[in-house]
């Protein structure tokens, strides 16, 4: 049987190398990017944004399952996006030292075509203490993670 807590005290250092490499105080991982910007939008819950005509299908459908409504510009971008007008971004294409942009929610991938190549994941970037709190919870499925139940 797996020890939750042990494979949970990993994913935190995993979470504070990111931290420390990216310049964000807080940083939740979660399954995939496309999950990081769902619940992004969940916490959010902007009535609308703007996305690029060239982005993931992923990212639509997060919003959409997020009860947001669409529209699309086009738009040169290079590594990372925001999804106007909230400071929510799309930095699954960019993985740089010191990348945090101040007071967002920054969304990283880490699928094998990405910068940091482990298969799958990805992870929210914030300095929002009560937006990571939810975030912490929302991925546990609404469960502390120091239980196993």
């Amino acid at each position: 049987m797996v020890n939750l807590l042990k494979e949970y005290k990993k994913v935190e250092l995993f979470e504070a190398e990111l931290s420390k490499y990216t310049g964000a105080p807080y940083v939740v991982c979660v399954d995939s990017c496309t999950n990081a910007l769902l619940l992004c939008l969940q916490y959010c819950k902007p009535e609308s944004i703007v996305l690029p005509t060239d982005t993931y299908i992923g990212v639509a459908m997060s919003a959409l399952h997020a009860g947001v409504n669409i529209e699309f510009k086009k738009e040169n971008w290079g590594g990372i996006y925001q999804l106007k007008p909230t400071n929510i971004y799309d930095a699954a294409k960019r993985f740089t030292q010191n990348m945090y942009i101040p007071k967002s929610y920054m969304c990283l991938s880490f699928h094998y075509k990405k910068h940091l190549k482990i298969g799958r994941g990805g992870a929210i970037l914030t300095d929002n203490k009560k937006a990571y709190n939810w975030f912490l919870f929302a991925r546990n499925s609404g469960r502390n993670a120091d239980t196993t139940t």
